[in-house]
């Protein structure tokens, strides 16, 4: 059990991060799309 949760847990905070980033990025760009259309 302790395995899995060891394998699960870096999973996870990818995860996390690549979501973060995701919805970061997408902040931006909807910020400069939005800077341009004014």
């Amino acid at each position: 059990k302790k395995l899995l949760y060891g394998m699960v847990l870096p999973l996870v905070a990818i995860t996390l991060v690549m979501a973060g980033l995701i919805a970061y990025y997408g902040l931006i760009q909807t910020e400069v799309t939005i800077e341009r259309a004014v």
